[in-house]
C-alpha cells in the first residue's frame, strides 16, 4: 500500500485535477476542462485517493490535500 501511496502522489503532486478539486470543481467541469470522454477518469482518481487514505468523501480529501500541502494552490493563476 505504501508504494501504491507514493507512487499516486509522484504521479498527481501539483496536479491541476487535485487543483481544481480542491477548488470546488465538479468531475464533469474538470472532465471537461481536460478534454476527456466523461467523468469516470477523474471519479476514479477520487474515489482511488479516498481509498489509500482512509476518507470518506471529496471534502476530507480536499482538506487533507491543502493541510499536507499535496499542491501549490497559487489563486493567482
Amino acid at each position: 500500500m505504501k508504494y501504491e501511496e507514493n507512487g499516486i502522489l509522484e504521479q498527481y503532486a501539483n496536479s491541476d485535477i487535485l487543483r481544481l478539486l480542491v477548488l470546488g470543481f465538479t468531475y464533469t467541469e474538470i472532465a471537461n476542462k481536460y478534454y476527456l470522454r466523461n467523468k469516470n477518469k477523474v471519479t476514479y482518481l477520487v474515489r482511488k485517493l479516498l481509498k489509500i487514505f482512509g476518507l470518506k468523501n471529496r471534502q476530507q480529501l480536499a482538506l487533507y490535500i491543502v493541510t499536507n500541502k499535496l499542491i501549490n494552490l497559487n489563486l493567482e493563476d
